[in-house]
C-alpha cells in the first residue's frame, strides 16, 4: 500500500498518509481513469478506477489502489477479495547504477538509475562513449564494500564534517603539511539533490590515498561498483576527462558537446571550514600531479562564462564534489 515506505504505490504517491488523499505530483502523472469494475459478472463503480498490487493483505484479499473521478482523489491502502475485476498498470524499476552497462545506453541517451547502497537515484547519460553521472554523487554512508562499491577490501568510513571540523587542530584542516585533512575522511551534505555533497580526497577514494605524500593515482573510490572517479586532465589524451571534453586544448575552453552535457553546477568547494567561490564547480579525479603529491587534479567549471579548465590541480584536504564515469 502507499502507507509503506518503499513501495511502488508509496513511491508513486510520496507519502504514508492513509485514507483518501488529494492527487500528489505522481498521481495526477499517472493519469488514472474511472471504469469501474466487475464483480459477479456485472460492471458497476463506474465512477471509480480501480487497479491490483503485488502485495497480499490475507490469503483471499490484495492491497489495490482505487481512484474516485468525482474529485479527483486515491486511496492506497484499500484491500479487497482476489475475485473482483480489476485493471492492471504495471512499473518498471529504474535500474541500480551497478549494473547498468555502457552497451545499455545509446549515444546521449540519459536514464535514472538507483545507487543500490543507499536508494538515491542519479541521472545518467552517455557522453562520448562512456556513462558519466549528470548529478553530484550524495553517498554518505559508512559501509563501503566490495559488492556494491569500486573498493578491492571492504571499508569502513568515519565521516567527519568539512565546516565544523575545518578549522586549526580539526580533522578537515589542511593547511599544513600534517594536516589532519589528508587523512581523515570529511564531507558536508548540501541536502540538495542539485548539488550533491562536497567530499575531501581521502574521503572521495574511501581512505585508499593518505599523506600529503602520496603520489599514488585513485584506483579505489566511494563510487558505486563498476564506476569511478574519472582520470584527467583533459589535456592528456586518452583520460576520461579528455573524452568527454573531446580535445587536449589546454587552459579556458568554450563548452564542448560533451561538457554542455556533464550538466554542470556550481557550488563552490570548502577549504579549511570555509565556503568559498560559490559561483565555480570543482570535480575531483583519480590523477595525481606528479609534481606534488598533495594535490589531485580537477575539473573546474566557471558558472559565468560556461567555461571549463580541466587541468587545474588542488590541495587534496579540499572539498569538491564527486562524478563517477563508467567507460565499460
Amino acid at each position: 500500500p502507499n502507507t509503506t515506505s518503499g513501495t511502488d504505490y508509496n513511491i508513486l504517491v510520496g507519502n504514508t498518509t492513509s485514507g483518501w488523499q488529494a492527487a500528489t505530483t505522481g498521481l495526477t502523472a499517472f493519469s488514472a481513469v474511472a471504469g469501474g469494475l466487475y464483480y459477479n459478472g456485472s460492471l458497476s463503480s463506474t465512477g471509480s478506477g480501480h487497479w491490483w498490487s503485488a502485495t497480499a493483505v490475507t490469503a483471499t484479499n490484495r492491497y489495490n489502489l482505487s481512484y474516485d473521478s468525482s474529485n479527483g482523489q486515491f486511496v492506497g491502502d484499500a484491500s479487497i477479495n482476489r475475485y473482483y475485476g480489476f485493471f492492471v498498470r504495471c512499473v518498471m524499476t529504474p535500474p541500480t547504477m551497478q549494473s547498468v552497462a555502457v552497451s545499455d545506453l545509446a549515444e546521449g541517451e540519459e536514464v535514472t538509475a538507483i545507487d543500490a547502497r543507499d536508494g538515491k537515484d542519479y541521472t545518467i547519460k552517455k557522453i562520448n562513449g562512456y556513462l558519466w553521472m549528470t548529478q553530484n554523487l550524495r553517498f554518505t554512508g559508512t559501509s563501503v564494500d566490495t559488492t556494491n562499491s569500486n573498493v578491492t577490501s571492504n571499508k569502513t568510513l568515519t565521516w567527519y564534517s568539512l565546516k565544523d571540523n575545518g578549522a586549526s587542530g580539526g580533522k578537515c584542516y589542511g593547511a599544513s603539511s600534517s594536516g589532519d585533512g589528508y587523512s581523515s575522511a570529511c564531507l558536508q551534505d548540501s541536502g540538495s539533490t542539485e548539488t550533491g555533497v562536497w567530499y575531501n580526497y581521502y574521503g572521495a577514494t574511501a581512505r585508499t590515498v593518505s599523506g600529503t605524500s602520496n603520489s599514488t593515482a585513485a584506483s579505489q573510490d566511494i563510487c558505486p561498483k563498476n564506476w569511478h572517479l574519472p582520470t584527467g586532465p583533459h589535456t592528456t589524451s586518452g583520460t576520461d576527462f579528455n573524452v568527454l571534453v573531446g580535445n587536449t586544448t589546454s587552459g579556458w575552453q568554450a563548452a564542448t558537446t560533451g561538457l554542455a552535457a556533464f550538466s554542470a553546477v556550481a557550488g563552490g568547494y570548502y577549504a579549511n571550514g570555509l565556503f568559498r567561490r560559490t559561483s565555480y564547480g570543482y570535480w575531483w579525479s583519480a590523477t595525481a600531479n606528479s609534481y606534488y603529491a598533495a594535490s589531485r587534479y580537477s575539473l573546474f567549471y566557471d558558472s559565468s562564462n560556461g567555461q571549463f579548465y580541466g587541468n587545474d590541480s588542488y590541495f587534496r584536504y579540499l572539498g569538491y564534489f564527486v562524478r563517477c564515469v563508467r567507460t565499460s
